[in-house]
């Protein structure tokens, strides 16, 4: 059986809708569609899917680098649409096997530096959090969480999978476990860490919940590890809008260290800090 290749492509996308179920709103779908759209119009619509070797996937990745000059990230991610689909292809029984077989084709991704907030982008999140954490239950979290995430140096998932049980109050510490299941504790350091420590966990006791985590929001669920801070500030707006957004991640740790240059709030200045 002879087919070209917009009748595969066509084929394989109803595949993915029907037995593997992914919607048309999600982002893997959309991301096969653009790649395979792609590779459609480089090779040309009635080419025949078995006339497509090793040598043409190869002219096809050196055109996305040096024709096209898209970066690593994006030429990985169109080679491996089209080695899932001829991975089907295969299994199909429409190709004997596969072009990618054997195939040495491995694109070595550059090794980038994270992006960490700036000292000006840092500094306002900080005082926005303890400026907003008197407006209620949500907002003293958002305050909590952004403070225990610089003073620590934590994950998101390692602050979001504490247990009410790993807090301990009195010495301000945190009990967490990291990457392995490897245990640590972690110390809030600074009166007013200490304090905004105090005042989250008074106001979650205050707060009904079935849930045995430490941080939960206003309704008593537990807060998920994708936690997004979004600070309305229209008198003192972002490069990007007039909307301070930042997604906490542990970029945090790389601005710790020039912390001590920045007149950040006094629970702002931790060991991590200064190292």
């Amino acid at each position: 059986m002879t087919l070209s290749l917009a009748c595969v492509i066509e084929r394989f996308l109803d595949h993915c809708r029907i037995a593997k179920r992914l919607s048309a709103n999600t982002r893997r779908l959309r991301a096969y569609e653009t790649d395979l759209a792609d590779f459609l119009s480089h090779m040309g619509k009635e080419t025949v899917v078995t006339a497509i070797d090793r040598d043409r996937l190869r002219h096809y990745a050196r055109t996305l680098f040096d024709g096209k000059g898209l970066k690593e990230t994006t030429v990985k991610r169109r080679m491996a649409a089209l080695k899932v689909m001829f991975r089907w292809l295969e299994r199909d029984e429409v190709i004997d096997l596969s072009p990618f077989h054997r195939l040495d084709l491995s694109i070595r991704l550059p090794r980038r530096l994270p992006r960490a907030l700036s000292m000006d982008e840092m500094r306002r999140l900080l005082h926005a959090a303890e400026r907003d954490m008197a407006l209620g239950h949500d907002n003293l979290l958002m305050h909590f969480a952004i403070v225990c995430l610089f003073v620590t140096g934590l994950r998101v998932g390692e602050l979001t999978g504490v247990g009410l049980a790993e807090v301990d109050p009195m010495e301000a510490s945190i009990l967490v476990r990291g990457k392995g299941n490897r245990e640590r504790r972690v110390f809030l350091t600074g009166q007013d860490a200490v304090l905004t420590l105090k005042a989250y966990l008074a106001a979650r006791t205050g707060t009904r919940t079935a849930s045995d985590r430490f941080l939960i929001s206003g309704n008593g669920d537990a807060v998920r590890r994708s936690v997004r801070v979004v600070r309305s500030n229209r008198r003192t707006p972002s490069t990007a809008s007039n909307c301070l957004i930042s997604t906490l991640t542990a970029d945090w740790v790389t601005c710790m260290r020039s912390a001590a240059r920045v007149r950040l709030p006094s629970w702002a200045v931790s060991r991590k800090a200064c190292t």
